[in-house]
């Protein structure tokens, strides 16, 4: 992790399988605000994108790095429309990384009890750095 200043974040995290968000969320929004602002003081920025699943076993997916490559996959495409939906070049915002994480405890089949143990390993982020 760098000790560079993060100039927008996104942050979403997942219910058990889940991978849907979308660019009408409140926090989204403000993401591409924050974008905006900094390309209006770069003339480039770098971007981070983090997709994450649990330890809990994915009955929808083949594995549970697959899950979390899927919501990386997803977040980089979200990423791209908004770009192309506010005409910013792709020239201006370079993904650095993309990174899928399988963390957390391991899994002791008690989901139910203790879902909110796995669902902060459930998550996406995006950063945007300079």
């Amino acid at each position: 992790e760098t000790d560079r200043e993060v100039l927008a974040k996104y942050e979403r995290h997942f219910a058990y399988n889940k991978t849907n968000f979308s660019p009408a969320e409140n926090d989204f929004s403000s993401f591409v605000k924050d974008l905006k602002a900094a390309l209006e003081k770069y003339d480039w920025v770098e971007v981070t994108i983090e997709g994450s699943a649990s330890k809990v076993p994915t009955k929808s997916f083949k594995s549970n790095d697959q899950l979390a490559r899927v919501r990386a996959t997803q977040a980089e495409e979200l990423l791209n429309k908004v770009l192309k939906e506010n005409n910013i070049p792709q020239k201006r915002v370079r993904i650095v990384a993309i990174n899928s994480l399988t963390q957390g405890p391991d899994y002791k089949g008690d989901a139910m009890k203790n879902r909110k143990v796995y669902e902060q390993y459930q998550y996406v982020i995006i950063k945007v750095y300079r």
